[in-house]
């Protein structure tokens, strides 16, 4: 079992004990101080120990218990084994994939960004292309106070610069140099002054011939939908989950309402791993051909085979 965690942060996970005799009974009544816990991140050649405390295990009953770790222990993005052990209960383990963010909180930083994108830029007059890119200027750019510090582009160049009798070719640069220019003290003073296509406005906005607009970051008004996926796209995806994407194995034996993959990976292990059958005990092994992934108790009366639940 696969679970996700998040970098130097504490997160509860479940663990399921069973009785190592039977594979069957439920293991209640465990205290905090009767668990050894280890942990080894990706590629260790040791393991390391994790002292519970009485405010980390919970249990929950049936055998259930909740485990909290992970605020000392996942200190690197990656991968954690986990193990749980018991007197007289079988060794309960599983994965925990570590990154900076969870995916949930990565996914309201997304949203948040494509919220506020909209309501900080505003653009009136702009021509923009299939690409999503804007290949004339905005005839006005309102600007917010997070962007920038102007009310409009043109305000403040019209109040930096002032021309007369120059030449401005299709390219938005003046090709002869104007007979008066007046400059202010914030706009460098020069001969001729060449409007480059892109022409950084200050250290916060650039005004340019064309603007890309990234499909990751910018949403204007004017640009609409650019976060819908075709369904092309969603296809795509899916068949790549399908065809490309790997499971790891099974952990334990999941319970009576498994996720998909968790029941695909159980009947591929039923039919791909090493089994081995007693009179009393049918045992299912994980790919090492060593660690049990479950039991299941079988009988015969010679009139009826029985092979109980797994677990």
């Amino acid at each position: 079992m696969t679970y996700e965690g998040k970098k130097d942060t504490d997160k509860w996970f479940p663990v399921v004990l069973i009785d190592d005799d039977d594979f069957l009974t439920a293991k209640t009544g465990v205290a905090f101080g009767d668990v050894a816990c280890k942990y080894s991140y990706e590629a260790a050649t040791s393991l390391s120990t994790h002292t519970v405390t009485a405010v980390e295990w919970k249990e929950a009953g049936e055998g259930k218990y909740w485990l909290l770790i992970g605020a000392s222990e996942f200190t690197a993005e990656g991968k954690y084994e986990v193990s749980v052990t018991v007197s007289d209960a079988i060794t309960y383990n599983f994965s925990v994939e570590v990154r900076d963010k969870t995916i949930a909180e990565m996914m309201d930083n997304i949203d948040t960004l494509l919220t506020r994108l909209p309501s900080a830029l505003s653009f009136t007059g702009a021509n923009v292309n299939a690409n999503s890119q804007v290949t004339a200027p905005p005839t006005d750019m309102a600007l917010d106070s997070t962007v920038a510090k102007e009310a409009t582009l043109d305000a403040k160049i019209s109040t930096n610069l002032s021309f007369t009798g120059a030449n401005v070719n299709a390219n938005a640069q003046v090709t002869a140099a104007p007979a008066d220019m007046a400059l202010n003290s914030t706009v460098a003073k020069a001969a001729t002054v060449a409007l480059d296509a892109t022409v950084a406005k200050d250290a916060t906005v650039a005004k340019a011939a064309t603007v890309a607009l990234d499909a990751t970051v910018a949403k204007e008004a004017t640009v609409a939908g650019l976060n819908d996926l075709s369904a092309a796209q969603v296809n795509a995806e899916v068949v790549d989950v399908i065809r490309t994407d790997t499971n790891a194995e099974l952990t334990s034996i999941p319970g009576a309402s498994p996720t998909m993959i968790q029941a695909v990976m159980l009947t591929y292990e039923i039919m791909r791993n090493k089994i081995t059958e007693t009179n009393a005990v049918q045992t299912l092994y994980r790919d090492d051909g060593v660690t049990i992934l479950g039991a299941a108790a079988v009988s015969d009366d010679n009139v009826t085979f029985t092979k109980g639940k797994m677990a």
